[in-house]
């Protein structure tokens, strides 16, 4: 017999013992409850709770905001949806400017959105702009926590502004696009 003949004996003497003993259960498995018990449905776990948070709704002739502000009454994060040309711009006070990071990203609930850090702009924290994201309009209404990250750095999850704050200010980030 040669040695091709050899090999070709071996695989295949191989596969069928494979097959064979793949196929042949070695243990005799446990039969399956008559009527087994139904799952727990998953509840969402509950939205963050920060006392002192507060949101607040600022509109003017140039866009609309939504203010995140903190116990003390200063701004925590700011998203505002600009016209002329239609953009959204988020500024997170507590984050410091990094010359080398360039995104900082929102999330609602577990969806997250880039935007285009500025880390040069003036004032506290980091401002980014970016387009206003139809998807995050969607969520808005409806999400239980919001939060920022910026390289290293999380701000949140907080929790989100009221059903009506959000609608009226996914209405006008609507009208500025």
């Amino acid at each position: 017999m040669s040695a091709r003949q050899t090999v070709h004996t071996f695989v295949a003497t191989f596969v069928a013992t494979a097959v064979i003993t793949g196929c042949s259960p070695t243990e005799k498995s446990a039969p399956a409850p008559a009527d087994p018990a139904p799952s727990a449905p998953t509840q969402p776990a509950p939205a963050p709770v920060q006392a002192g948070l507060t949101w607040d709704v600022v509109s003017s002739g140039e866009g609309s905001a939504l203010v995140l502000n903190g116990a003390d009454g200063e701004p925590v994060m700011q998203w505002a949806c600009m016209s002329a040309p239609a953009r959204l711009i988020v500024r997170v006070q507590p984050f410091d400017p990094v010359g080398s990071e360039e995104r900082l990203s929102i999330g609602v609930d577990n969806e997250s959105y880039a935007l285009v850090a500025a880390s040069t702009k003036p004032g506290p924290g980091v401002q980014a702009e970016g387009e206003i994201f139809p998807d995050l309009l969607a969520r808005l209404p409806t999400a239980t926590s919001i939060a920022a990250s910026y390289g290293a750095d999380t701000v949140g999850p907080h929790i989100p502004p009221s059903r009506e704050q959000a609608e009226a200010f996914v209405e006008a980030c609507r009208a500025a696009r």
